[in-house]
């Protein structure tokens, strides 16, 4: 599931890049604003599914490593998991790229309409 998820928010943001935008662009100029639309929304869609796979991930990792069911490694074994370990650096680096990746393609999608808002402008550079 996680790696399906970031094969789609990437995969997505690459061909948007390199395919549909220059051959809508030339093309069909017209089409490109409901085809980056629903690009965006596909990549967005993925991003979560990739966020919510990465913390299962970390989850039911630690339940394996405590020996116990998924639903009870929700506490001390998740926090025992991700404090200390090369588990736990390679898990909060996986994090925030997710993270990031999110935040990036949030930026672009709701960044044209939270532009007007001068708060909105001096805190977040998109």
């Amino acid at each position: 599931m996680v790696s399906l998820a970031a094969s789609a928010l990437f995969g997505t943001l690459l061909s948007w890049q390199v395919v549909f935008r220059p051959l809508f662009g030339r093309s069909n100029p017209a089409a490109l604003p409901l085809a980056a639309a629903r690009s965006r929304r596909l990549a967005l869609a993925a991003g979560v599914l990739l966020l919510v796979g990465t913390l299962y991930g970390a989850v039911a990792q630690a339940a394996t490593a405590a020996d116990v069911p998924v639903w009870a490694a929700l506490g001390q074994p998740t926090i025992d998991l991700l404090s200390r370990g090369r588990f736990a650096a390679l898990w909060w680096a996986r994090l925030a790229l997710v993270v990031v990746a999110l935040v990036l393609v949030g930026c672009v999608e709701y960044g044209a309409g939270l532009a007007r808002w001068r708060w909105w402008r001096q805190r977040v550079r998109c």
